[in-house]
């Protein structure tokens, strides 16, 4: 049975404060195959400010910065392509092609998104006006249990 006792904040991987376990059921046999430890709202705040701290830093950051950094987590997607399938069944009930359809659209999500930036104009002309685009704070972002991969890829890739 697998226990996930680790969330992820400012960059590592810590051990939550909150104490809720949450029973991880495959639904296509309804076996239960792994518990996770909730965070709770302190973790929660502790996540906020992390990101908060790391805003001053990446906001700064450049858009070849970024379309690497989606490059980069479409490689680790795909370096772990099976084992993200083999969860979206276990964890999903997927069967095996509607599960390697939804690992692959979770990695392509980071290359659509590199591409769209690496040719959008984050500098436009509005009448008079010269409108910058550029970041403006922390994204929050819910996303649900089943095909967990792709709900935050495509979340999170154009946050980036």
């Amino acid at each position: 049975m697998k226990i996930i006792d680790q969330i992820y904040i400012n960059g590592q991987f810590v051990k939550p404060l909150g104490t809720e376990e949450l029973e991880l059921i495959n639904p296509a046999n309804k076996q239960v195959i792994g518990r996770v430890v909730l965070g709770n709202a302190q973790d929660t705040r502790l996540a906020i400010a992390a990101a908060k701290a790391a805003f001053k830093t990446y906001s700064k950051t450049t858009v070849k910065q970024r379309t690497d950094m989606l490059q980069r987590l479409h490689d680790a997607l795909m370096n772990k392509f099976d084992q993200l399938t083999q969860a979206t069944i276990e964890e999903y009930g997927a069967p095996v092609s509607v599960a390697t359809m939804l690992t692959k659209l979770a990695a392509d999500a980071f290359l659509h998104t590199k591409e769209v930036a690496e040719e959008y104009e984050f500098t436009r002309i509005a009448g008079k006006a010269k409108v910058h685009m550029e970041p403006l704070g922390v994204v929050g972002a819910i996303t649900p249990w089943n095909a967990n991969s792709t709900h935050i890829a495509n979340k999170l890739a154009p946050a980036l």
